[in-house]
């Protein structure tokens, strides 16, 4: 009797360790591409026409002696080849992270280049589920980039920070998968 109590605890024990290790619940973040190029677009066009105005004042004075004109001038810099000023590289980079990141495992991430592109099948599919959402206050020539991530209406919270794709997604998987506090904001 002693031994099937034993071999009994010992069953329990094994059953719930087998359960525990199974994978959470995949949970979905989407990038949200439309509002990041926009941004990086109005801020490389904005740096321009900034730089553009006071061309006349730099010119006199010299860039150092104009307020925001090395700033200015870094981000027109990173938008000579491309006017997004690099946005899709970081995305990518982002993208990358999570894919390696062991602690992003139970995330599926899907790209949201915006309405009417036609490469929103994955977007289409979550879209009526729980999912999170991260856009990027991109800003031209900084390695660390200021985001968001909300969710859909029935999770309820908001978060930001700032980082390198590697800092990001550190910080947002434990978010999505609930590793952290449970936030209702």
């Amino acid at each position: 009797m002693k031994q099937l109590g034993l071999t009994l605890f010992i069953l329990f024990v094994m059953s719930c360790l087998l359960t525990s290790c199974k994978h959470s619940e995949e949970k979905t973040v989407v990038i949200d591409g439309w509002w990041d190029v926009d941004f990086a677009k109005n801020t490389c066009a904005d740096s321009n026409r900034i730089l553009n105005e006071d061309k006349e004042i730099i010119k006199q004075s010299g860039c150092e002696n104009v307020t925001a004109c090395p700033e200015l001038t870094k981000r027109s810099e990173a938008c000579l080849l491309d006017n997004t000023g690099g946005v899709r590289d970081f995305e990518n980079n982002l993208m990358t992270e999570l894919a390696s990141n062991p602690n992003c495992k139970s995330v599926h991430v899907v790209y949201f280049s915006g309405p009417d592109t036609g490469y929103n099948n994955e977007y289409d599919k979550v879209s009526d589920e729980l999912y999170y959402q991260i856009s990027l206050n991109f800003i031209p020539g900084e390695l660390t980039q200021e985001w968001q991530m909300t969710s859909s209406p029935k999770l309820t919270s908001y978060t930001k920070g700032t980082g390198t794709p590697q800092e990001i997604a550190n910080k947002i998987c434990p978010i999505i998968l609930g590793i952290g506090a449970k936030l209702s904001n």
